[in-house]
């Protein structure tokens, strides 16, 4: 139960606290990891892990990849929640049975577990991905789009478009496009993820 308090903590967070502290975390000269690399390799390491437009890491701005740490951060207590409530709820008379048979922890996993826990997958793969869609504190108060606009989100897009240079058209166009992204890929998730039986 504590471990599952300090998980879930940072679901109950504001978004806007939750990157104020990422970005005092990743600051250039106050931020926690800077000091923490210059503790390691003892010198100085100044970083600018969200200004920066140069850092790539594997193919993907480094930016980008900060808020998507953050997101993560915050939002995987929820999953966490979900999953354990669903592994709560396989009977463990099948499990057992399985181990009788002869099958090994793994095999119990892959194939009695993991079946079981298709409909809990698909419904916090489906509420994660629109979750994700959605995010713009993040954007906003990490880094405002940039570095030249690598971190530059739809939901980020709508917003000026609509608030800041009025072009109302636009951004409900774009809203629109985002919605259809969003059904498309809840749809695929759903054939990919469905089953057609029920303990």
């Amino acid at each position: 139960a504590f471990f599952r308090s300090i998980f879930f903590i940072p679901v109950l967070t504001s978004t806007v606290g939750v990157a104020i502290i990422w970005g005092f975390i990743l600051h250039p000269q106050r931020g926690l990891f800077n000091a923490f690399l210059s503790r390691i390799t003892g010198h100085l390491v100044v970083i600018s892990w969200t200004t920066d437009p140069g850092l790539f890491f594997l193919g993907i701005p480094v930016a980008l990849l900060a808020i998507i740490i953050a997101y993560i951060w915050q939002d995987i207590g929820y999953n966490l929640v979900i999953f354990i409530a669903a592994l709560q709820a396989i009977p463990q008379s099948v499990r057992d049975a399985a181990l009788i048979d002869g099958a090994s922890v793994w095999q119990t996993f892959r194939y009695i577990t993991l079946p079981l826990l298709k409909p809990t997958i698909l419904l916090t793969s489906v509420l994660t991905m629109i979750s994700a869609f959605q995010v713009f504190d993040l954007f906003q108060v990490m880094t405002s789009g940039g570095p030249q606009d690598q971190t530059r989100a739809l939901s980020l897009d709508i917003y000026e478009n609509a608030f800041r240079f009025q072009r109302m058209g636009w951004a409900a166009a774009v809203s629109l496009v985002l919605f259809a992204i969003v059904l498309l890929i809840s749809l695929i998730q759903t054939r990919m993820l469905r089953n057609n039986w029920e303990y």
